[in-house]
């Protein structure tokens, strides 16, 4: 007897385990992504509705004709991604869904980005959230299983604790791209949830609608139809906006406290689009950067002096080079000057270029040729000095500028007296400084030397002075 009653209680636990697994799993609904091309959005819901690790934590509801309405007429979020509180709990609601997985799919320069969010539709809140980078649809398959993971861990946070932190909209200026600063804000919004510090509430109507909802809460009454959506007091806010700079952008945040109306943490990136924020990781330097001043883990604090927040410590960005100033700090020229030795020979021609590898920097190829000598018993005189320099460039401004380098030259000579002639081959170091005025005209020094190494009447140290004209491209 005893045999056939614990059979049977194998049996009907058999039967009833896994009923109660299903019902202690929360019911997720996956709407079809917005943006991206053609069915791209509804392609990659399917797919992410089929991940094993989806399945294994959360009953995954089927969509049903009245959550397809909605999504026909584009209601249930902006172009932009960013959530829309409020029809995502309607829709949550008509699908009896305890969360709702929302996305978008927005166009970078070569690649696309893809965002996804997962919604708590009793509070609200947003409990996790994904963003990567891809070149084509067909990248995403493989791509699905790591983000639907990341997703799972994520939303397996307990927020009960944290401090509420609501995220309202904010207007952006008509010289910014709209789409762009919506997205990036979506970005920081997914990196702030994963910090685990904050209770996020994203997309309120604005900052007013939560300090007056946080009033009222206060009061001790309850509100019918919440402005904030949720029955969890929200204690701080994060108040973002964009501006423009010039051929850049500005993207500034700050956490505020309602209780105090102070702001207790501010960061801001310059950005030019969406690919430049996340090739350099700028919202999540700024979720890094409020998190660390606010501590994120303070619920209510107790009114006090404020306290001076410790500089973090960012990575230093590349700097933004602009081309013309780039250009003019290359120095590219073609030119010929003439000069004097101030000894035989008293005049020198010189034909000379410049190559510019990189900014404040050249090299000289050119050569010099003897003209005059001035000497009574020289029937004839010739001279050739081929010379390289490597020197460093300054520009001022956007013409012309100051240089100063080094390099070596062949003195390649010949004298005619009326008993013979005579030849000699000398090998020197130029030390050259020079300015390059207006881009045209150039003014140099060069002191030449063997170092005393060669000997005869060439040997020893000599300078020239040159006065020219230089084509600069």
């Amino acid at each position: 007897m005893k045999t056939r009653y614990l059979f049977l209680t194998v049996i009907l636990m058999a039967l009833i385990l896994p009923s109660l697994e299903a019902q202690a799993k929360k019911r997720l609904a996956i709407l079809p992504f917005s943006g991206g091309e053609a069915q791209d959005g509804e392609t990659i819901s399917v797919l992410l509705s089929r991940q094993r690790a989806m399945l294994n934590a959360f009953t995954v509801q089927p969509r049903n004709s009245a959550i397809d309405r909605i999504m026909g007429e584009q209601q249930y979020q902006r172009q932009s991604g960013l959530i829309n509180s409020d029809a995502i709990s309607a829709i949550g609601k008509l699908n009896t869904a305890d969360l709702v997985v929302s996305g978008y799919i927005a166009k970078l320069s070569d690649t696309n980005l893809i965002l996804i969010s997962i919604i708590d539709v009793t509070e609200v809140q947003q409990i996790a959230g994904v963003y990567q980078t891809y070149r084509s649809i067909e990248e995403i398959r493989d791509l699905l299983p790591n983000l639907s993971q990341r997703l799972v861990e994520s939303s397996r946070k307990n927020f009960q604790n944290m401090p509420g932190l609501a995220i309202p909209s904010f207007s952006v200026p008509r010289n910014v791209n709209a789409n762009d600063a919506m997205v990036l804000a979506q970005i920081l919004a997914t990196e702030i949830v994963n910090t685990g510090k904050y209770a996020v509430f994203p997309r309120t109507k604005s900052v007013e609608d939560v300090i007056k909802e946080h009033e009222f809460q206060r009061s001790g009454q309850t509100s019918g139809a919440m402005a904030l959506g949720t029955s969890r007091n929200i204690e701080y806010i994060l108040a973002s906006s964009v501006m423009s700079l010039g051929r850049m952008n500005l993207f500034s945040a700050q956490i505020l406290t309602i209780e105090r109306g102070e702001m207790i943490v501010g960061a801001d990136r310059e950005y030019q689009n969406i690919a430049d924020g996340l090739n350099k990781n700028l919202m999540k330097q700024i979720a890094e950067e409020l998190m660390a001043g606010s501590g994120g883990t303070v619920s209510n604090p107790a009114p006090g002096p404020a306290v001076t927040q410790k500089p973090v410590k960012q990575p230093k960005e590349p700097k933004e080079v602009d081309p013309e100033a780039a250009k003019n700090a290359k120095l590219w020229t073609l030119g010929a000057s003439v000069g004097s030795a101030l000894a035989p020979p008293w005049l020198i021609g010189t034909l000379h270029g410049t190559i510019a590898p990189a900014r404040h920097f050249f090299l000289e190829i050119g050569s010099d040729f003897g003209i005059v000598t001035l000497y009574e018993d020289v029937d004839s005189y010739f001279s050739i000095y081929p010379f390289a320099h490597a020197a460093g460039f300054v520009p001022f401004g956007d013409k012309g500028g100051w240089y100063i380098g080094a390099g070596a030259g062949l003195m390649i000579v010949s004298y005619g007296f009326p008993e013979g002639s005579y030849s000699d081959t000398i090998f020197a170091v130029d030390f050259i400084t020079g300015v390059n005025l207006f881009n045209f005209l150039d003014i140099s020094y060069t002191l030449r030397t063997d170092f005393g190494m060669t000997g005869g009447e060439g040997a020893g140290a000599s300078s020239k002075i040159s006065v020219g004209y230089v084509y600069r491209f």
